[in-house]
């Protein structure tokens, strides 16, 4: 009897705790959810690794193509499944975000964030030519 108490007990907490997992959460231009839970979250604290600072102007004058670079922004809008309108005060840049990146943290158009990542060539396919940011990191500076 104790067994049985114990697995319903343990097959309860998995429920309740696999129920309670989330996916990454923009709210932004793009998309359907614009929930304000992002804006209500609290930043996350640190500072700023390896990799040179750069603004959107400078990547765009002269790309660096394969280094760490990272911005600091905000995601305006999502263009794609994994693709947003990244904006710094110097002007706008495609980044390729991983949903996995986001960490169950909702990030809105509003959220300051600082992105890391490495500048690609856009493929030939592609009408522009602008660079495209493959991001390995994204943190949450602000919260809106």
């Amino acid at each position: 009897m104790l067994r049985l108490t114990s697995v319903l007990i343990w097959g309860v907490c998995v429920a309740f705790g696999m129920a309670g997992i989330a996916h990454a959460q923009y709210s932004g231009p793009g998309t359907s959810d614009t929930s304000l839970l992002g804006k209500l979250k609290g930043s996350l604290k640190g500072e700023s690794e390896s990799g040179k600072a750069v603004t959107v102007k400078q990547l765009k004058k002269k790309p660096v193509y394969d280094e760490d670079v990272y911005v600091k922004g905000k995601l305006v809008k999502k263009t794609g499944k994994k693709e947003y309108q990244f904006r710094d005060d110097t002007g706008t840049l495609t980044a390729v975000i991983a949903d996995n990146l986001f960490e169950k943290r909702e990030v809105s158009d509003t959220t300051l964030v600082e992105l890391r990542g490495r500048l690609k060539k856009a493929a030939k396919s592609l009408l522009t030519k602008e660079p495209r940011m493959e991001v390995s990191r994204l943190k949450v500076l602000r919260a809106k």
